[in-house]
């Protein structure tokens, strides 16, 4: 029973499953028996059979002793891989989040540049420099955490190993749009017409354009994500299907 209590404390909702099938085996086959006040499940004929010396473990006689404690062990262990590749899977996931989150706000970095250019006499030397250049640079490293955040949520839900293609679609449309709305009203909010030679109106204008560009990333960084998620599911499923083949 310690075996079950472990297992039934430490390995997650698999473990748990496997926790009440094994006890279901055993009291089924006769070698754990429940007694409560009211009633006694198992086989106590079963119980009679086994003679243990002091101090060794309760059930340890029982001939199928070494098989549960076996099965226990490797559903821990799975258990424990299974953790670990949810973890790993997150943690690379989220650097493929930074990677691509910095690919956008350099499209617009570069963009403003350009747009910047007739206001520095012309020319690209100095231009970062520039007080309007850097204080936009500023704003865009700042905008990089509130959209990290969203994309942490998209994450974290992590479905995508079970969408069809169409549902794949349909949501990187709909989450390109929601990435696309919070970043235009971080730009009303922050961006300063007043502050700035660009206008907000011509800034927003000139993002219109680099929207299909952005886009393109955005599929890109799903599909490896998406990538990412169906290897660790399928990673997953094996070593789920090789403790009820133990069983």
């Amino acid at each position: 029973m310690d075996h079950l209590l472990q297992l039934w404390t430490s390995s997650g909702t698999l473990g748990q499953i496997l926790a009440i099938v094994m006890l279901a085996i055993g009291v089924k086959r006769g070698f754990i028996k429940i007694k409560t006040k009211w009633f006694t499940i198992g086989d106590p004929e079963k119980e009679k059979q086994v003679e243990r010396p002091t101090g060794v473990l309760s059930h340890s006689g029982c001939p199928n002793f070494p098989s549960l404690q076996g099965l226990v062990k490797e559903a821990i262990k799975n258990s424990d891989k299974i953790k670990d590749l949810k973890y790993e899977t997150y943690t690379d996931q989220m650097q493929v989040s930074r990677d691509f989150l910095n690919d956008v706000l350099d499209k617009f970095k570069t963009n403003y540049l350009t747009m910047y250019k007739p206001y520095n006499d012309g020319k690209i030397a100095g231009l970062l420099t520039c007080s309007d250049v850097k204080d936009y640079y500023c704003m865009l490293d700042k905008l990089k955490s509130p959209l990290l955040d969203m994309v942490e949520g998209f994450v974290r839900g992590n479905h995508f190993a079970e969408q069809t293609e169409e549902d794949y679609r349909e949501y990187i449309g709909d989450k390109a749009k929601r990435l696309q709305k919070r970043t235009s009203a971080y730009f009303d909010e922050h961006y300063d017409t007043d502050n700035f030679k660009i206008s907000r109106e011509d800034l927003y204008e000139a993002n219109m354009q680099l929207i299909p560009e952005i886009n393109t990333i955005i599929s890109g960084y799903f599909y490896k994500v998406r990538i990412m998620a169906i290897k660790t599911a399928n990673e997953i499923k094996l070593l789920e299907e090789s403790i009820k083949d133990f069983v």
